[in-house]
């Protein structure tokens, strides 16, 4: 009779083992359906914040959306396509997390001008190349090539002119290609939008006041299209006023 004892225990074992990865698969289960039932409703909620946009520039750009113009530093952090998570979180989950990421915001800001690049989730979401860039002001790291934490900001005081016509460069190539969702807090184009309404003697986030913001970001665009355009001629004529690597970078970035 006592030999047959360890054999039960250990069967005993093996069913509560078995019946505990049972219970955690089925949990992981339901989480991933309940998941997946709520995408459609945070998709329909993120279209109705952004609908009734107007065009940037016309055919070139994506769009502003309908949504609060003036974007808290809080707010365009946690857009973030679940980046800030995936950091915190294991290999593996951070894989699962890269599948499921497209389906949620992510927004950056270049120069104040907040963008939602969620439509390129594969380069700015959880896994992508560019997934340092999402939920941030990335105005100078896209400038100087810096992807530390440090270089996540506004300030271009410290750029060369070269580098700042990357700048330029870059801002024009994002924003012409993804909707434009306002302008970020304490930011060079919070401060056009103050302008704006002052003139217009309106809300920040009036109507006018957006349009006028979208046509200054147009005519700074056109100015550097020109730019290029000219240094492109002298590149062909044999001079030497070549615009930098910029439009290689923006080409990187998934355009």
């Amino acid at each position: 009779p006592s030999p047959a004892a360890p054999p039960a225990r250990t069967h005993r074992k093996s069913s509560r083992v078995l019946d505990h990865a049972i219970g955690v698969t089925f949990a992981i289960a339901i989480a991933l359906l309940l998941y997946g039932l709520s995408v459609p409703w945070q998709r329909a909620w993120h279209g109705l914040a952004s609908a009734g946009v107007q065009g940037v520039g016309g055919e070139r750009g994506g769009g502003v959306s309908g949504a609060g113009f003036v974007v808290t530093r809080q707010e365009l952090a946690a857009h973030d396509g679940g980046v800030g998570r995936a950091a915190r979180w294991g290999v593996l989950a951070r894989r699962v997390l890269a599948a499921l990421s497209p389906r949620e915001a992510i927004w950056l800001a270049v120069r104040g001008v907040v963008l939602d690049v969620s439509a390129n989730a594969r380069v700015y979401g959880a896994g992508g190349m560019y997934a340092v860039y999402a939920g941030r002001e990335v105005a100078y790291s896209l400038a100087s090539g810096d992807f530390t934490e440090a270089a996540m900001h506004e300030e271009v005081a410290g750029l060369s002119a070269e580098e700042k016509k990357s700048l330029a460069h870059w801002q024009c190539f994002l924003a012409e290609k993804y909707p434009v969702v306002g302008v970020l807090e304490g930011s060079t184009a919070e401060g056009w939008a103050r302008k704006a309404a002052r003139k217009f003697k309106g809300d920040v986030g009036a109507e006018e006041v957006r349009s006028d913001v979208l046509r200054r970001l147009v005519a700074e665009c056109d100015e550097v299209h020109a730019e290029e355009k000219s240094a492109r001629h002298k590149k062909k004529a044999g001079g030497d006023g070549v615009h930098g690597g910029a439009g290689g970078q923006a080409g990187a970035a998934g355009g």
